[in-house]
């Protein structure tokens, strides 16, 4: 500080903006011995003389003139004979001067920054009060005229505070929603958006630690939904989103509205993606989760330009329907099962009810409309299958019986027929198969662990093992029978489970299921 006093680089303000000027302040703080920290002092305060600091100064604790007649030797050396006069006031420290005083008015300030240039203005509204900007102290005491005059003058809303926050943080924690309009309209200028992606989270947390000060908060939240706001409802804070953030403060209001805007409900915290670490969910009332997909259902007009009627009844009514909260952030780049999120909230004793809303309802349908060929595909390849094990069994057991039946002697023809017959079935027993092989090598790829976590994928391996073996000839009849009885229980059983994955018949085969 002394070097650039020395150099003369900086614009100094020597007279004092509340009790004590540098100089009073400085001699204020000087001792009776003799130590480098008075040296350090005395340095500086010449320095500050020889800029032209005035020694008569009369306000504080006590006048430079009386600390100096209390110590003539210092009075002596302070008393210099190049005496410059004092540098003239930057502008921005006559502003602060206004702005300390309680008494200067908004139209006290705008006369005065009408007065001076417009450079000497922008540096006068962007200019510090103590190490907070002056924009940040006018929204800090809830001041909207001295806000809009700043702001007038091109005082930046953008300008992070040592904190980090932005004015915008502090009219969020005293919940004036009108400085929060003035402020957002402000950091939008000539943009079609405000892009608030980085603050978001910050931002969400501010408002849901002081919700319950004040009502306003509320109209804040709203505001920060408008389609000229720009946000990252994803943006993880501590592992957290602002869901949790939400839902930890109870305000499922604010994590209704969250939802409807796109925030992932399937987030886990904690910087973990285990599927098995709980979601937001435990943390919602159904009735919060209901409202959410409610508020997904849009009526869609068909031109932008003009608003359109929203006519139930009209053939061209047009919905758009919302999954964005059933989706991670990332969808967009890789692959993602968005039932995932569906199958977390059946799971729930208290939320699987909302598994029947509309909104999931026709999500549910239009997938199952575009696998319903991949079904019907494979239920028919597996009854085949059911139907030739079925025969290949009974064949067998005919078989058995012939070759043992003693009475009749001329067997040969009838076993011969018979034999060929379960050739030709085993034939294309195998190639099913081997298809329904295929078919779990693949589930194995795709789903990893959570293949082995549903015991039907365990029954349809022992059933394909167990077709391998009755295929073999020269097995023990009595295992061949015990074998085929348990093969035929199990092939049936899923064909079962298979069919009632068809919506007619889910209800009742997710009964026989759960009892089994």
């Amino acid at each position: 500080m002394t070097a650039d006093v020395e150099n003369q680089k900086v614009s100094l303000d020597l007279e004092p903006h509340a009790d004590l000027s540098p100089l009073a302040t400085a001699v204020n703080k000087l001792t009776d011995d003799d130590g480098p920290r008075n040296e350090g002092l005395i340095t500086y305060c010449k320095k500050l003389v020889e800029r032209g600091a005035s020694l008569q100064e009369d306000k504080g604790q006590g006048s430079v003139n009386e600390v100096l007649q209390k110590n003539p030797a210092l009075r002596s050396e302070l008393q210099l004979e190049h005496h410059t006069n004092p540098p003239q006031r930057p502008a921005s420290s006559c502003f602060l001067d206004l702005i300390y005083d309680d008494t200067s008015s908004e139209l006290v300030l705008k006369t005065f920054l009408k007065g001076i240039t417009s450079d000497e203005a922008v540096a006068s509204s962007n200019s510090l009060y103590g190490k907070h900007s002056v924009l940040y102290m006018a929204v800090d005491t809830c001041n909207e005229l001295r806000v809009q005059t700043l702001l007038s003058y091109k005082a930046s809303p953008w300008r992070e505070e040592p904190t980090g926050e932005l004015p915008l943080h502090r009219a969020a924690e005293r919940g004036h929603k009108n400085i929060f309009h003035v402020l957002l309209c402000a950091m939008k200028g000539e943009a079609s958006k405000v892009d608030l992606q980085n603050y978001t989270m910050s931002l969400m947390e501010t408002l849901m630690e002081n919700w319950k000060r004040n009502t306003d908060h509320a109209d804040c939240f709203k505001r920060l939904f408008e389609a000229d706001i720009e946000l990252n409802l994803n943006e993880e804070h501590i592992g957290r989103t602002a869901v949790h953030v939400a839902a930890s403060f109870n305000k499922h209001e604010a994590v209704s509205n969250l939802l409807q805007h796109g925030a992932f409900l399937g987030a886990r915290p904690w910087l973990t993606k285990d599927t098995q670490c709980p979601s937001v969910l435990p943390s919602l009332k159904a009735s919060t989760l209901e409202k959410a997909m409610a508020g997904c259902i849009k009526h869609l007009p068909h031109s932008n330009t003009q608003q359109e009627s929203e006519d139930l009844n009209n053939d061209n009514h047009t919905l758009l329907l919302d999954y964005r909260f059933l989706l991670p952030p990332d969808a967009a780049n890789q692959d993602v099962n968005e039932v995932a999120t569906l199958m977390d909230i059946s799971r729930s004793k208290h939320h699987r009810r909302v598994i029947k809303h509309p909104l999931v309802q026709t999500l549910l349908y239009a997938k199952w409309r575009k696998a319903l060929p991949f079904y019907m595909l494979n239920l028919f390849f597996y009854s085949l299958f059911v139907t030739l094990l079925t025969v290949f069994v009974y064949s067998l057991r005919d078989l058995r019986l012939l070759e043992t039946d003693t009475e009749k002697t001329d067997q040969s023809e009838a076993i011969n027929n018979l034999y060929s017959r379960i050739v030709v079935i085993k034939i294309f027993l195998l190639a099913l198969t081997f298809y329904m092989l295929g078919r779990e090598i693949l589930q194995i790829v795709f789903l990893g662990i959570q293949y082995l976590k549903n015991i039907e994928n365990y029954l349809e391996f022992l059933l394909i093992i167990s077709v391998f073996i009755l295929c073999i000839p020269n097995l023990n009849i009595e295992f061949i029978r015990h074998l085929a009885a348990w093969a035929m229980v199990v092939a049936w059983y899923e064909f079962v489970l298979i069919l009632g994955r068809a919506p007619p018949l889910a209800l009742y085969i997710t009964m026989l299921r759960h009892v089994s």
